[in-house]
C-alpha cells in the first residue's frame, strides 16, 4: 500500500508539473539554479556595478564573492544571485548556458 501511494503521490506531482509548463510556456523550476539557496537574515541588497561583457569579467566576479562573502552568503546563493550582476551580451551569454554548466 505504501508503494501504491508513493508512486500515486509521484504522478501527481508529475501532473502538476505539467500543468505548469502548459500554462505559462516554461518549467519555472528548471530555472533555478539552487532552488534551496537562502540568504543570511541580516543580508541587505547590494546595488552591483554591472557587467556587460567589456571590461575584466575577472575583476567583476572577484568584486562580487568579496562583497557577498563579507556578508556570509553561501556559495549556492552567490551563484543564484549572479545574473542580477549582468546586462546586455553578458546576461544573454549567461541565460543561453547549459544549466550544468551553471551549476558547476
Amino acid at each position: 500500500m505504501a508503494a501504491i501511494k508513493a508512486k500515486l503521490a509521484q504522478l501527481e506531482q508529475s501532473l502538476a508539473r505539467s500543468e505548469r509548463i502548459t500554462s505559462i510556456g516554461f518549467d519555472i523550476d528548471e530555472l533555478c539554479l539552487f532552488p534551496n539557496a537562502r540568504l543570511p537574515k541580516k543580508f541587505k541588497p547590494i546595488d552591483f556595478a554591472k557587467f556587460d561583457g567589456t571590461g575584466d569579467p575577472k575583476a567583476h566576479l572577484t568584486s562580487y564573492i568579496g562583497a557577498l562573502s563579507m556578508w556570509g552568503v553561501e556559495k549556492d546563493a552567490m551563484a543564484q544571485m549572479f545574473s542580477q550582476t549582468l546586462v546586455g551580451h553578458a546576461l544573454h551569454w549567461f541565460t543561453t548556458l547549459e544549466m550544468t554548466k551553471k551549476r558547476s
